[in-house]
């Protein structure tokens, strides 16, 4: 999978890579993004194993962007009016955000514009990338409603909003999943995420926004993206505060600063961890400004657990970190699975452990630079085999000759820097340009950016390459970008990371370990051994299973238990070890090129989850036409798989309805369906309903299984609150099943009024009425279903539409 992908553009930012969790690369190109995905089966036809697509990130609608006249001198941006609003920086969001499971993209333009992009179909496609939310609509919002200056008129007011709405920098925080389980069991992809995005305004905020996605299948009261702020503090009284309060002091500092122009330049936040007692999480938000950096504490805690509850933050005592330094910059960064953060000077680099406590003194740890000039473009945080992190360093102009590229963390002064891959791929870049146009290696590298892969066991760099020593004249359509796809060190790049690498054994994807596995079988094509590669994988996925009690019977809040039960499915089937290693199993035949033995994966998955949904089934209040079939579809399942069960006999006569014929479907297969006339069809890997319309289904990335895709599906679209549904309990005898035209499927077609229907002798179906008569209510079984599995149940990978 090391390569080498040419992109049609330049960039005209520094930190232009980003590497997302469900291993997805950003490239900021000026005007366009460029989205870059792994093949993870087989080479294109030129033999990259990579795909590209890019498209227009600076083109915004009066919507999105309102005009407006031209303000005073006095707050006037040449970046807001007159700039051709290139990308300025992007960044992945943790998973679960956006559709499927997903990342969402967030872009800041050159024009502060800081919004999302996401993708509502096949990744591969550019047109199927929207910008779906612009976050400088919230802070106007905000600032519109907080106290206005006395006597201020309206024009001032118009303009005192524009300019604070002004967005300079960003970050993401990672998925807090509402205290639900313990923070080292945190489960991935469920809709019980909490995203938090922190932004550095014009007004001298730095503005805590909690994002909500209209892509929770629980939640589907929000129709829309929802931004709201969650707390907002001032970075001069901040770092005022800070500046006096003589925490970790090295060097006095009297300077003044100037809270009229104290901005954030750089935003980081750090992981959420839970205070000693588990009643709250707490995240460190670190930032420069003025060339100084602090850092401040947040701290969540929530009232009540319920899907709805507020989650309040409130901030801590500032702290001034490393005082010694008043020429600190960016990029900055923590430090995965740590507390600590780096940061830069003009000639070193930093470590600083942000989590210990008021009365603390901490020491930073420091590196030499090299006494290199140019900017710092980027920093990636890697691992070794043993799991041990780094960071690899890449500046603007001295990349391919730097001394100091490869740190380990926390640095030792002394160290000597090791060379990385990525040295070596820049400088054969470099070399094969300058030999292209017959340079004789007078040719001048521009390194743009860097990133790491999910586990940290593979960088990306990006550049470009000028004359030395002439002056350079290229149109737009002759700009070319060089990404190099190198291994993160030499040698030890040949296995996975330990415990993840760098990220949480939880967060690792299916896609990432593939993409892993194919590139040690490209330098070790003599190892063909399934058995060794799932030993490999689960030395890097190796959570521990959840010991709780896990019993359906336990007393619990209705508010809490949706949420309880969907954290406990997902984490039953993440962490049963023979489940597991079925599924690394599947993976590594992937891998290998063999055809998969997906039975037996999924006789293991389809046993567990048959059983264990049944037995919460009864905890869930509401239902609708889709979890009823959903019931008896599993019932019938549980009669197969254990027959000694006692089973209804009614729910075992029962069979779905060919949309083509009308004819009964009787259940003879987990994988395929066929009607008595003999209509075939293929069933959901999910629910097992036949697939009977055109445009319902999606599949799975990796191994092409198919599920209902529920976003198509008239179940789950309409009202979205419990009391918009006429819900009625109804007697035995008046229960039915409804009919062909009240199934799923915008193919359905309507059957005819004389078609007999079926008695249920379930004592939990709920029937609905009047116009919502097809449609899930917020609690029923199979929105539970498809909020748990927004992964493939067999092997884990990501779902994505035809």
């Amino acid at each position: 999978m090391a390569s080498q992908i040419t992109l049609p553009f330049w960039p005209t930012t520094l930190d232009c890579l980003s590497w997302s969790k469900d291993n997805l690369i950003a490239v900021a190109g000026g005007e366009q993004v460029a989205i870059l995905i792994p093949r993870l089966h087989e080479p294109g036809p030129d033999g990259t194993c990579w795909n590209s697509i890019t498209f227009r990130a600076n083109a915004f609608t009066a919507d999105e962007v309102p005009l407006s006249d031209p303000l005073s001198f006095r707050n006037l941006s040449l970046g807001e009016e007159l700039s051709l609003r290139h990308v300025q920086a992007l960044c992945w969001s943790s998973p679960g955000l956006g559709r499927y499971g997903r990342c969402v993209l967030a872009v800041l333009s050159s024009n502060h514009v800081l919004s999302f992009w996401e993708c509502d179909g096949k990744v591969n496609d550019g047109a199927n990338w929207k910008r779906t939310v612009v976050v400088n609509h919230a802070l106007r919002r905000y600032y519109h409603n907080a106290d206005k200056p006395d006597g201020e008129t309206e024009q001032k007011e118009r303009e005192r909003l524009q300019v604070y709405q002004r967005v300079r920098a960003f970050a993401w925080s990672q998925t807090m999943h509402d205290g639900l389980v313990p923070s080292d069991q945190s489960i991935p992809h469920t809709d019980c995420g909490y995203h938090l995005l922190a932004v550095s305004t014009e007004a001298g905020d730095i503005v805590l926004l909690r994002i909500v996605s209209p892509h929770s299948i629980l939640r589907k009261k929000h129709s829309e993206w929802k931004v709201e702020v969650m707390h907002c503090f001032g970075v001069g009284d901040l770092a005022s505060e800070a500046l006096h309060s003589g925490l970790f002091v090295e060097e006095h500092d009297d300077r003044p600063l100037d809270n009229a122009t104290s901005m954030a330049d750089h935003l980081a936040l750090g992981p959420w961890r839970q205070n000693d007692s588990g009643g709250c999480y707490i995240s460190t938000t670190a930032f420069i400004a003025n060339g100084r950096l602090f850092s401040i504490e947040v701290e969540g805690r929530r009232d009540q657990p319920s899907l709805g509850a507020e989650f309040k933050l409130t901030s801590q005592q500032p702290k001034h970190l490393n005082r010694s330094r008043s020429d600190m910059t960016g990029p900055l960064s923590f430090v995965p699975k740590t507390g600590s953060i780096t940061a830069f000077a003009a000639d070193d680099v930093y470590c600083i452990d942000t989590s210990a406590g008021p009365d603390q003194a901490t020491s930073p740890t420091s590196h030499h630079l090299d006494d290199r000039w140019d900017e710092i473009s980027g920093v990636a945080h890697t691992s070794t085999r043993s799991g041990s992190p780094q960071i690899q360093v890449a500046s603007h102009l001295s990349s391919a000759r730097a001394v100091t590229t490869a740190l380990s963390v926390p640095f030792i002064t002394d160290e000597v820097s090791k060379r990385p891959p990525w040295q070596a791929a820049l400088k054969k870049s470099k070399t094969s340009f300058s030999a292209q146009f017959d340079w004789s290696g007078q040719v001048q590298e521009r390194t743009w950016g860097i990133a790491a892969s999910p586990l940290g066991d593979f960088v990306a760099t990006a550049a470009t390459f000028l004359p030395l020593d002439a002056i350079a004249y290229m149109m737009p359509h002759d700009q070319r970008t060089v990404i190099n796809m190198t291994p993160a060190t030499n040698g030890e790049s040949d296995f996975l990371p330990v415990e993840g690498g760098t990220a949480h054994p939880f967060e690792v994807s299916s896609e990432t370990l593939l993409f892993s596995l194919r590139n040690h079988l490209e330098r070790h094509p003599a190892t063909d051994d399934p058995e060794s590669l799932v030993d490999l994988m689960l030395k890097t996925v190796n959570h521990a299973e959840d010991k709780s009690e896990r019993s359906g019977d336990r007393p619990m809040s209705d508010d809490f238990r949706v949420l309880t039960r969907v954290c406990y499915i997902k984490q039953l089937l993440s962490t049963r070890p023979e489940l597991v290693k079925e599924r690394l199993r599947l993976i590594a035949d992937i891998a290998l090129k063999r055809s998969p033995d997906t039975s037996r994966v999924s006789k293991q998955v389809i046993q567990t989850l048959v059983l264990e949904v049944l037995k919460i089934a009864v905890h869930f209040p509401h239902y609708g036409v889709m979890s009823s079939k959903v019931y008896r579809v599993y019932e019938k399942l549980r009669s197969k798989l254990q027959p000694d069960t006692q089973s209804n006999k009614e729910v075992e006569d029962w069979s779905e309805d060919c949309h083509i014929c009308h004819k009964a479907i009787p259940f003879e297969s987990v994988k395929w369906a066929r009607c008595e006339t003999g209509h075939q069809l293929s069933r959901c890997g999910l629910t097992f309903l036949a697939l009977e319309g055109p445009g319902i289904t999606k599949y799975c990335n990796i191994c092409s299984m198919q599920y209902l895709n529920e976003w198509t599906l008239p179940e789950f679209t309409g009202p979205a609150e419990d009391e918009n549904i006429e819900v009625t309990e109804l007697p035995m005898e008046d229960q039915r099943t409804p009919t062909t035209s009240d199934q799923a499927g915008p193919g359905a077609e309507s059957a005819s009024e004389e078609q007999p229907t079926e008695q249920l002798q379930s004592d939990w179906v709920h029937i609905s009425h009047g116009l919502a008569t097809s449609r899930e209510s917020p609690g029923s079984l199979a929105r539970m279903l498809f909020a748990v599995f927004d992964t493939c149940i067999y092997c884990g990978g990501n779902f994505a539409v035809r």
